[in-house]
């Protein structure tokens, strides 16, 4: 055996063993089968999307209930004093952390096509773009799915419109988050020393230091976010079949995958594609499809768009010596974008 199959073989047992993303509401097995919801930009369908969306709704009424009763007036956005107070230590506002999530969702769907680009320097530089946006388990999970792209010869078409961000939850968690630098790419170096010493110590030790210095919890903060986006999206083949028959009418022929392919083609899953004539069709009978190829400029430019809502979740680590990094303030590469349509189980 080759240390080249080792080495395969290897990094296959710590994959197994330590999965760089969790299954969540998506799994390995529907992309390998190719199921489209979890191809499709969103990784979830609309449906339960919006289930996760009225879960967190519900928390948010009830919050806004409470300050009502207080005497207080609430907007439909407003958050609890303790959470402005977390984002205020910071330094950033509700309305600065909703345009920095309308940033980062046009940010992130930008790469996510620059990721298939034919130019090599293109599709590398918004990989490596990935690994400084994304946590580490999001970032894998991503690239299986553009990996899936291109094992069967599609790439993404994605042109975003209009996003409307609503801040749905803030809170702190234990924790300062994944470190693709980290142990077992998981937890940075401080984080780790942390429980060490906090198993040393006993719990009444640990306690007691935690009360005494707050700061040196490892801490992140969460925001949970609803983009309410109106996009366009489809899955195009990256290179169109050629047709054999030179009678037949260019516009008239989609044709299926090419032969090694493994897509289940079928017209429902590309909007805009209408199915090759039948050879027992007479000429004169077959219609000229409604919209030119999906591969083509006009094509693109006529996909409907759509209207959508998803559920993105972002994270921050709250570092012990912020103020020794300049104030405390939220800088935009601090934050990554964790979860996407509660797609993946974040570590």
């Amino acid at each position: 055996m080759s240390m080249r199959s080792v080495l395969a073989e290897f990094r296959s047992l710590s994959h197994r063993i330590f999965p760089r993303w969790r299954e969540h509401m998506v799994s390995r097995a529907d992309l390998a089968h190719m199921k489209m919801d979890a191809l499709r930009w969103g990784f979830v369908e609309q449906d339960r999307v919006r289930q996760l969306l009225s879960q967190l709704n519900s928390k948010l009424l009830e919050r806004q209930k409470a300050q009502r009763a207080e005497g207080r007036e609430v907007s439909d956005d407003e958050l609890t004093d303790e959470q402005n107070q977390a984002l205020t230590d910071m330094g950033i506002t509700a309305e600065e952390l909703k345009e920095g999530m309308k940033t980062a969702y046009e940010c992130v769907a930008q790469l996510y096509v620059d990721a298939t680009s034919p130019d090599p320097a293109v599709r590398a530089a918004a990989r490596q773009r990935f690994g400084e946006i994304l946590t580490p388990s999001l970032k894998h999970f991503l690239m299986e799915v553009l990996d899936t792209y291109a094992k069967h010869q599609l790439k993404p078409y994605l042109v975003v419109e209009e996003v409307h961000p609503r801040v749905l939850d803030v809170r702190v968690e234990k924790g300062s988050g994944e470190s693709e630098l980290g142990i077992l790419g998981r937890m940075d170096q401080r984080e780790a020393l942390y429980h060490f010493f906090s198993g040393v110590l006993g719990p009444e030790g640990a306690l007691s230091r935690d009360i005494q210095h707050p700061s040196g919890v490892p801490r992140r903060i969460v925001v949970d976010v609803e983009l309410a986006a109106r996009e366009k999206f489809r899955l195009l083949p990256e290179q169109p079949p050629t047709p054999k028959d030179d009678d037949m009418p260019p516009l008239a022929y989609v044709g299926p995958a090419p032969r090694h392919s493994k897509v289940p083609w079928h017209p429902a899953d590309m909007q805009g594609v209408s199915e090759p004539p039948s050879p027992e069709t007479p000429r004169e009978e077959q219609r000229e499809p409604e919209g030119p190829p999906p591969w083509s400029s006009a094509g693109l430019e006529s996909t409907p768009s759509q209207t959508v809502l998803w559920l993105w979740t972002f994270e921050r680590s709250l570092l012990r010596n912020d103020d020794e990094r300049g104030g405390g303030g939220a800088s935009s590469a601090s934050w990554k974008v964790r979860n996407i349509n509660e797609a993946i189980r974040p570590y």
